[in-house]
């Protein structure tokens, strides 16, 4: 995995760990510090479908939506 080889894999690993704890997976889930919306593809990947996503950032946002993994987006 390609963010792995830079260390980018806490993301990864927490929406793994979630999809063994949680078994529903249209449980509401919002994505504090998304950033570019990682986390958001890590979650969908674990069979997420609710997903929201903060950041203060419009341009992290902006590359976050891109992921078009979640469902709202807020700033």
């Amino acid at each position: 995995h390609v963010y792995d080889a830079v260390g980018f894999f806490a993301q990864r690993v927490a929406a793994e760990l979630m999809a063994q704890h949680q078994p529903d997976k249209s449980a509401p889930i919002l994505d504090v510090g998304a950033g570019s919306g990682r986390g958001g593809v890590d979650l969908r990947a674990n069979g997420f479908t609710n997903l929201a996503a903060l950041d203060f950032s419009p341009a992290m946002l902006d590359l976050a939506r891109e992921k078009q993994v979640y469902n709202r987006l807020y700033e």
